[in-house]
């Protein structure tokens, strides 16, 4: 409620051109933004935090009325965009989520039947005589399922465990142990998920995974000849066939399947025949991911990496495929989103960043922790088997202890990083992962996935001014979401 003696100061805004003669206004102290005329933007600079509404209003007289003046503060102080008396200044933080890390990622395996040119876990084929100990044993699964469990419960928060690896098939007589030994277990308390290369699936696997109502995620990187230009064999032949048949086998049981993408040189200008093959498939969930510098991705990224200009050029071709295909289908069952785009529209309309990595801190573990093969733990996965962040061992201390005594990653602020510090996108992007800024290999700024989010953000703000309804068709559940 706007009063006329109250005194309003307008918070610091930077200006950007739009069409037909409006400006954006964004404010880089809380991440509010508001498309406003010429008029209105001199107007709402007159608010210094000294003079009363009634005095502004006055001072505007013949040229807008009481009213209008009223309806902009208004409108302003929802937005966040207004500050009582002189006092503007806002902490370059953001809030995170507390509590015990809901996602447990048990690396079940090393091994992998795939050589992937920018893999961060670098998985491979084990030497002779070397099984046992690249494979987690069930003891080592269930101890870390377990206490898991005894630190969800008491904040009543669903555990999930992700199945992952290497890939977790080669594993498969834990996974499904583990799985059977919580047979009847209230969904509301555990799921489970597993992220798979799809190749080695079988209609006994699909069957399981059915039955036991478990999430499936699969990487894949365009059609045939994209595809197999990283993900291939160890004997240098292709996955796509099988990967596809994989997908396809699991549709045609009824499982929704996720889709990771690796975009490099090779991928990125084929969006379309990307977003026609997750068509074709029954995709629905897909995440665009870069390049990560670990593993054999850290041997190769020079040669597969990506600036920030042609991140940029593959997620907007993949925006405006969502888009057109979202407008297009007549359910929600449907359509198709992209993780980065999803929560970037949350976190520029809500203002409540909600998802682990695109939130600071992040969700190192605070939202996550990883386990390598032996029972080693990691804030995330992405960090495993890196020993200078390893934080103990399940088998030698509890969880909870070693989680109590991770840092780094998970304490982080937006002002710890110089360059987010002084960024007009600073609160809706929240920062790129710190675990890929740290091991980058080049010390360019900014950072490729930093250029990226200068570009998106802006551009993502641009489309939903222009395009009316746009955000709900990039985030279902946006509607379900409180925006400020």
């Amino acid at each position: 409620m706007i009063a006329l003696t109250d005194r309003w100061a307008l918070r610091p805004l930077e200006l950007f051109a739009l069409d037909e003669g409006l400006k954006l206004a964004v404010c880089p102290e809380n991440g509010r933004w508001l498309a406003l005329d010429e008029t209105a933007l001199r107007l709402a600079a007159s608010l210094d935090g000294q003079r009363t509404v009634q005095e502004v209003v006055d001072s505007w007289a013949g040229t807008v009325t009481r009213e209008q003046v009223t309806d902009l503060l208004s409108l302003l102080l929802q937005q966040g965009l207004l500050v009582q008396g002189r006092d503007s200044a806002a902490p370059v933080t953001a809030g995170c989520a507390a509590g015990s890390p809901g996602l447990g990622v048990l690396n079940l395996t090393r091994q992998c039947n795939l050589a992937c040119t920018y893999c961060y876990a670098s998985a491979c084929q084990p030497a002779a005589g070397q099984h046992g100990a690249d494979h987690m044993a069930l003891e080592t699964a269930l101890a870390i399922v377990e206490q898991m469990l005894a630190l969800n419960r008491p904040h009543h928060k669903r555990t999930t465990i992700l199945f992952h690896g290497g890939e977790p098939l080669l594993n498969f007589d834990v996974m499904a142990a583990v799985v059977a030994h919580y047979a009847g277990q209230d969904a509301r308390d555990l799921r489970f998920e597993v992220q798979t290369n799809a190749t080695l699936l079988t209609s006994e696997h699909a069957e399981w995974i059915r039955a036991n109502h478990i999430s499936v995620g699969v990487s894949i990187d365009g059609d045939e000849q994209t595809n197999d230009i990283h993900r291939r064999t160890r004997a240098g032949l292709g996955s796509f066939e099988r990967i596809v048949a994989g997908i396809s086998l699991l549709r045609a049981y009824g499982v929704r399947v996720g889709a990771i993408v690796v975009l490099t040189r090779d991928n990125y200008r084929e969006m379309d025949a990307l977003f026609a093959l997750f068509r074709r498939l029954g995709v629905r969930a897909v995440s665009l991911n870069p390049v990560f510098y670990g593993g054999r991705g850290a041997n190769n990224a020079l040669r597969l990496e990506l600036t920030g200009e042609q991140l940029f050029e593959a997620y907007r071709a993949f925006t405006q495929l969502t888009l057109a295909h979202n407008a297009s289908v007549a359910t929600a069952e449907q359509r198709i989103e992209e993780r980065q785009t999803k929560y970037l529209t949350r976190n520029i309309l809500v203002g409540e960043p909600s998802y682990m990595c695109l939130r600071t801190p992040c969700g190192a573990g605070r939202d996550t922790v990883a386990f390598d093969v032996n029972g080693d733990v990691y804030a995330c996965d992405v960090f495993v088997p890196q020993a200078q962040h390893r934080l103990g061992n399940i088998h030698e201390q509890p969880l909870a202890t070693l989680l109590a005594q991770a840092s780094g990653a998970a304490a982080r602020s937006l002002s710890d990083v110089p360059e987010c510090a002084v960024c007009t996108w600073r609160v809706m992007c929240q920062g790129i992962c710190p675990a890929h800024r740290a091991t980058a290999a080049n010390a360019t700024v900014p950072h490729a996935e930093c250029d990226f989010r200068r570009r998106m953000i802006p551009y993502l703000i641009r489309l939903f001014i222009a395009q009316q309804g746009a955000q709900f068709l990039l985030d279902s559940g946006l509607e379900q979401v409180a925006a400020p």
